[in-house]
């Protein structure tokens, strides 16, 4: 089943487990990661990411870890004592020498930056991860499933866009033999007026076929028919697809634009309009696709 790359998806773990996680893709060219953790457990970020590198092809991925309920205390305080006592002898003196009246407060020395700190008390990452990975889990699941849901609409969105595409191609084929017929009568009538009653059939033979083979589409034709095939099968696929329907579509703009360079009429050269726009169409949404 083809995806989306947009998604949200939720997840927490057991009640013993202090962690909540919530996960947010959108459009992106690879894989790229923008992670949030708690401090406490910001060494895990690697399991994290390999966690949903096995999950995920491509996409921007938003993840936040935060912590709630009484377990949420992974860190422990830690008071600097040499630098709290040189740090209160300061703040007496600088209070003697300013002449203050107010007494001294532990709030005063509390405030000064590196007395006190805030240190890990994760001890056991593995313990830890066995806590977060379930939550984490829970919230890909959710990611996927959604991910999953927009893909089948743009799957839809898609095989409709083919479709239209499609029919304007077999508009264009009737089109073509008349597209030459109307070349050689222009010619004729060219050499005909050049060189008055000395026509010339052989030669006009000659100069037709080499306008035949210049307006010639036969390849192209065959080629979009390939692509059209290709880019039908890939949406059949269980393997992200994305990179691939892109490259397809690149490879129809060039071969519509190789018909419109050979288009020596009015009404193909509409049609070879509608199928660009058709082309584009296809590019957009194939840019959302995993």
């Amino acid at each position: 089943m083809i995806k989306s790359m947009t998604g949200f998806g939720g997840g927490s773990a057991a009640a013993s487990s202090p962690f909540v996680v919530e996960i947010k893709t959108v459009n992106h060219k690879s894989l790229d990661f923008r992670v949030r953790l708690p401090r406490e457990i910001s060494a895990l970020e690697t399991r994290v990411q390999d966690a949903i590198r096995k999950r995920l092809a491509r996409g921007a991925v938003d993840i936040t870890v935060k912590l709630h309920g009484e377990t949420a205390v992974l860190s422990r305080p830690h008071v600097h004592m040499a630098l709290a006592r040189e740090t209160w002898s300061q703040l007496q003196q600088l209070h003697a020498a300013l002449g203050l009246t107010t007494p001294l407060q532990l709030n005063d020395l509390l405030r000064i930056e590196g007395v006190v700190t805030l240190e890990d008390a994760v001890e056991n990452p593995d313990a830890v991860w066995e806590l977060l990975e379930p939550a984490l889990r829970q919230a890909l699941d959710e990611l996927i499933a959604m991910r999953s849901r927009e893909g089948e609409h743009l799957r839809a969105e898609l095989l409709s866009r083919l479709a239209a595409f499609e029919k304007d191609v077999e508009k264009l084929k009737p089109l073509l033999p008349a597209q030459l017929t109307r070349a050689r009568e222009r010619l004729a009538a060219r050499m005909a007026e050049l060189a008055g009653d000395r026509i010339d059939e052989n030669r006009i033979a000659q100069e037709v076929a080499v306008w035949a083979d210049r307006m010639d589409v036969a390849e192209e034709l065959a080629r979009l028919q390939g692509h059209l095939t290709q880019f039908r099968g890939l949406l059949d696929s269980d393997e992200p697809v994305g990179r691939k329907l892109e490259f397809l579509c690149q490879e129809l703009h060039r071969e519509v634009n190789t018909l419109g360079a050979k288009s020596q009429s009015a009404e193909i050269s509409a049609l070879v309009i509608a199928l660009k726009a058709e082309v584009e169409r296809l590019r957009e949404q194939s840019a959302n696709m995993e």
